[in-house]
């Protein structure tokens, strides 16, 4: 009987035994699986999140790269394909280096010289209507907002008559505006406005009379990337049966006594306008401005001037223009100054110019009577027949005096 018992006895403790370690085995699993659950979680926790980069967009409004039509970042300036010869719709969506189906090719970048190409100048016979106050403010506000690199909206562009072109002059990275009429042609300029923060400016008040003085201009806004702006008279000087504002005496135009209202160096036109915009907007502006002249043997090439007859220091703008012109003279050839006064009785020194007078602050009500005080910054170039076809002397003279880089060749 008690060795019955032994046995019973140990066959419970073998049991008991065996209950333990199954038990200690599973909680020992379930402690490891939760460990391994655990280190998971640490593993995922520690793991460096990689952050993801957000592009910021630049949103500066007085930055030119904002401005529609130019350049940004890999982008070209979208190009009015109608203008472009032989240019087509442009619509193709790529090819090898653009991805895309390949279709037709992008036309090349609308540029200053397709500008001039498709610009008309009307003859003597052409139209020139003077324009209304209300065209003229609109322009005005046009001119103002392009300088400020601000783009006018459509409604804007419409009151002032002109269509919005946006263009390259040299390259890519040489970007500028074109304004030009966009509806009946009224003889109130074409204008070029380089989106830069340079100072300088172009004008050319009689693109026909005074031959080869627009393509001067035009040579002279490419050469020199200090030139802001490019104002263009594109009528002839006569074309108006109109007097001028101040009506003076001039005999310049066959049948008539006085000056016309499409000669915008004595009118108050949209040319005038553009000028008081830039003298208005843009501190310390200087301006170019080139005419030509009727040579007769023993007479300068070049007359220089302000728009004033007045002795001023040797070391003035308007008589070290003359000088670096007359530098590069040969033959006999020279070049004079109206502010030195052993040249003064040459005439042709622009003291009736509205532009010059604006320039040296004159008052609206005395334009037509009053020169103003002469403040150097407006030099008034007329030009014999020789220098307008050598146009590198003019171009170099006034780019090496103010210290611009230049491509006068």
């Amino acid at each position: 009987m008690k060795r019955r018992l032994y046995i019973l006895s140990g066959i419970a403790v073998f049991l008991l035994t065996l209950m333990y370690f199954h038990d200690s085995a599973h909680a020992m699993s379930r402690a490891a699986d939760f460990i391994r659950v655990k280190q998971s979680d640490r593993k995922s926790i520690q793991k460096p999140v990689r952050a993801r980069r957000v592009k910021l967009q630049h949103n500066s409004q007085s930055s030119a790269s904002n401005l529609p039509g130019y350049k940004v970042g890999n982008e070209t300036p979208p190009v009015p394909t109608d203008k472009v010869p032989g240019g087509g719709s442009g619509s193709g969506t790529g090819g090898p280096d653009g991805g895309g189906d390949g279709g037709e090719e992008t036309p090349p970048a609308y540029t200053l010289d397709n500008f001039m190409s498709d610009l008309v100048i009307q003859g003597e016979n052409g139209t020139y209507v003077d324009p209304s106050p209300a065209r003229r403010t609109a322009f005005y506000t046009v001119i103002q907002q392009l300088l400020s690199q601000q783009l006018p909206d459509d409604n804007l562009l419409q009151a002032s008559g002109f269509e919005l072109v946006p263009m390259v002059i040299n390259d890519d990275t040489d970007l500028a505006y074109g304004l030009r009429e966009s509806g009946n042609l009224t003889g109130n300029g074409a204008y070029v406005i380089r989106i830069s923060n340079a100072k300088h400016v172009v004008e050319v008040p009689h693109p026909l009379h005074d031959s080869n003085t627009w393509q001067q201009g035009y040579n002279l806004m490419k050469a020199i990337p200090g030139m802001r702006m490019f104002i263009l008279n594109t009528v002839h000087r006569c074309a108006s049966a109109q007097e001028s504002d101040c009506a003076h005496s001039t005999s310049v135009c066959s049948g008539h006594s006085t000056y016309r209202q499409s000669d915008p160096a004595h009118h108050e036109s949209l040319f005038h306008m553009a000028h008081r915009a830039v003298e208005d907007n843009l501190t310390d502006a200087r301006y170019l401005q080139i005419h030509g002249f009727e040579h007769d043997p023993g007479n300068p090439e070049a007359i220089v001037s302000t728009g004033f007859k007045m002795d001023v220091a040797a070391n003035q703008p308007v008589n070290q223009i003359a000088q670096l012109i007359a530098d590069q003279l040969q033959n006999g050839k020279f070049a004079v100054s109206c502010s030195n006064a052993n040249h003064q009785d040459f005439g042709f020194c622009g003291t009736k110019n509205l532009q010059a007078r604006y320039t040296h602050n004159v008052a609206d009500n005395l334009m037509c009577t009053s020169q103003g005080s002469n403040n150097q910054r407006f030099i008034h170039i007329e030009q014999s027949s020789y220098l307008r076809s050598h146009e590198t002397i003019v171009c170099s003279a006034y780019a090496n005096h103010f210290n611009l880089p230049h491509n006068c060749q």
